[in-house]
């Protein structure tokens, strides 16, 4: 059986790597740099540092570190600049365990794509499911969502069309349904088993969400 390697970041301390460098110099287009200066961010953190140089390249990413770091910020800068690159809807989906990091998640994205126009949803339990039906027939560019009302969309709701085939729509259904009592490696696998093409990938331990696009 042939094994999938990837890069595996830990950085504990945010303020470890002193190393000078701006997002340009890992590749951040001129728009997205200007949005992120806008946001009062000076340098990338010790973990935005070590996942852009792998995230451009289009590299499977798994990134540990800190609360308050700037794991969020690792992810969407290299997802919203594909966007930038090649414009289409339905182009990510972040998992997230809890409605409050959901939220927060969608607000990173949507101030760090403003000037691009981005468009989030954020499909979440406690919130009703036709006004989530609606937003997600506007084929929002992020959707940001929890396990079980994810699934609950691409069983019940006609049209929310995700681009992936039947069965990988079954597939990703079944491994919604017990996301929570599986350890974070069988997702992984599942993931880099089901996938069609070489995307970009970020998981994040215990509380915290996964980040991947399935296409």
């Amino acid at each position: 059986m042939k094994t999938i390697s990837f890069p595996v970041l830990k950085v504990m301390d945010s303020q470890s790597n002193t190393e000078e460098k701006s997002f340009r110099d890992f590749g951040v287009c001129d728009t997205l740099c200007q949005t992120i200066e806008s946001l009062g961010w000076k340098k990338p953190s010790s973990i935005q540092m070590e996942c852009l140089k792998y995230a451009f390249e289009e590299r499977d990413i798994i990134g540990l570190a800190e609360t308050g770091s700037g794991k969020t910020g690792a992810f969407a800068i290299p997802i919203i600049q594909r966007l930038i690159d090649n414009p289409q809807r339905l182009f990510a989906l972040v998992l997230t365990p809890t409605r409050e990091l959901a939220f927060q998640i969608s607000e990173q994205f949507e101030a760090l794509g403003a000037s691009v126009g981005l468009k989030t949803a954020v499909i979440v339990g406690g919130v009703d499911m036709v006004q989530q039906a609606l937003a997600l027939a506007r084929k929002p560019h992020v959707i940001i969502a929890t396990p079980g009302r994810l699934v609950d969309h691409l069983e019940n709701t006609k049209v929310f069309v995700w681009p992936i085939t039947y069965d990988h729509r079954a597939s990703l259904s079944r491994i919604l349904s017990s996301w929570y009592s599986m350890k974070p490696i069988e997702c992984w696998e599942w993931i880099l088993k089901k996938r069609s093409t070489k995307l970009l990938r970020y998981f994040r331990k215990n509380d915290e969400p996964i980040c991947f696009r399935l296409l």
